[in-house]
């Protein structure tokens, strides 16, 4: 059986899609069979990170209403097919999304067929994220030095610590700049944690150039950016290893 990780944030422009790209990409070179669930319906972007943009046929709405078999709504990222990207539902505004209960029997079925799971969650808190909440076996909650990502951040948490108590919950915080922290301007990663209340697993430095990157659709590991020994050091601590918090600054 296959594991779940739920990406979430509850503010838009966190780095969800960002993260969920590199570490469906970088979990899948280690070997494992990934999928990588996008549940935004009219504004999804996993798909153009992934590269797979013009080769989404269907959704899992799709499979749902009979259109489709369920076999046929992943789209391969891989020529080995090592990693896979889905999504929930069509691209237009007022597409038809599914029930709670059909996402929850659809990412069973997926657990079942692939080492991971990633569910890329839309801003907000919506009933398919509260899914994706309460049947992950892994959530990683994104904020940033910001106070209102703050506060949407520690309702997503509550809410995942309530419904999924048995689950592993762990805080990222993105975009940190060292100086705005140092002169007060923003709040100090240890106020975050503990307003948060869950445990840090890692933090990601604000770099400019990842939109040039995303751009050209090239991944943010193997570059030169101060966020990728980050995200490679989050792959090894999700995969079991203990690995030290490294200073950027």
């Amino acid at each position: 059986m296959g594991k779940i990780v739920t990406i979430a944030s509850g503010k838009g422009g966190m780095g969800k899609t960002t993260l969920a790209a590199e570490l469906a990409t970088a979990l899948s070179r280690g070997g494992r069979r990934v999928i990588a669930v996008d549940t935004d319906s009219a504004l999804r972007n996993l798909d153009m990170l992934l590269g797979v943009q013009d080769r989404v046929v269907y959704n899992l709405y799709d499979a749902v209403s009979g259109t489709c078999a369920f076999e046929d709504v992943p789209v391969a990222c891989t020529p080995g097919g090592e990693l896979s990207y889905l999504a929930v539902s069509g691209s237009d505004f007022g597409a038809p999304t599914l029930s709670e209960n059909n996402f929850k029997i659809a990412l069973a079925a997926l657990a079942r067929d692939y080492d991971t799971v990633l569910v890329d969650c839309a801003a907000g808190a919506s009933a398919l994220t509260r899914v994706a909440l309460t049947v992950c076996d892994t959530a990683l909650l994104l904020t940033a030095p910001d106070l209102l990502a703050i506060r949407d951040c520690e309702k997503i948490a509550r809410f995942f610590t309530q419904y999924n108590p048995l689950a592993d919950g762990y805080l990222i915080v993105n975009k940190v700049e060292p100086r705005a922290i140092e002169q007060g301007l923003a709040p100090d990663i240890d106020t975050i944690m503990d307003t948060v209340g869950l445990p840090l697993i890692a933090l990601l430095p604000l770099d400019m150039n990842v939109p040039l990157l995303q751009n050209n659709v090239r991944r943010i590991l193997g570059t030169g950016s101060p966020v990728a020994p980050q995200i490679e050091d989050l792959v090894r601590r999700l995969e079991g290893e203990q690995v030290a918090l490294k200073k950027f600054w």
